[in-house]
């Protein structure tokens, strides 16, 4: 199976009309990842947060985006959120992402949306 890329992703594709258009900063020595994003009232969750649900897609493409750039084949097999504090609209939100750990057949990866 080969992996491709058409920019057309909703977090990172350039080509996407509706999507965030991030942009990745990856350290290959390092194995990781980090970004940011302002999130507007279109992705408000609850008055002046950033839904939760945004926030884990944050997560779950910054794993794929890291581990796609370093040459690996691999899907999202499990995804464990967990949220410490609301992230608030038009506040930067900073996402990292560094792998922590390679099996035969796993790539374990942390990662972290920080509002600042």
């Amino acid at each position: 199976m080969k992996f491709e890329s058409y920019g057309n992703g909703f977090v990172c594709g350039q080509n996407n009309p509706k999507g965030l258009k991030l942009s990745f900063e990856i350290d290959k020595e390092k194995q990781t990842l980090k970004s940011s994003f302002v999130a507007g009232a279109t992705f408000q969750g609850a008055d002046g947060t950033v839904q939760k649900r945004v926030l884990t897609i944050l997560s779950d493409e910054a794993a794929s985006k890291l581990v796609f750039e370093l040459g690996y084949h691999a899907l999202t097999a499990s995804l464990k959120v967990r949220f410490n504090r609301p992230a608030l609209i038009f506040k930067p939100l900073f996402v990292y992402g560094e792998i922590t750990e390679i099996t035969k057949r796993l790539i374990w990866i942390g990662s972290l949306n920080k509002g600042r």
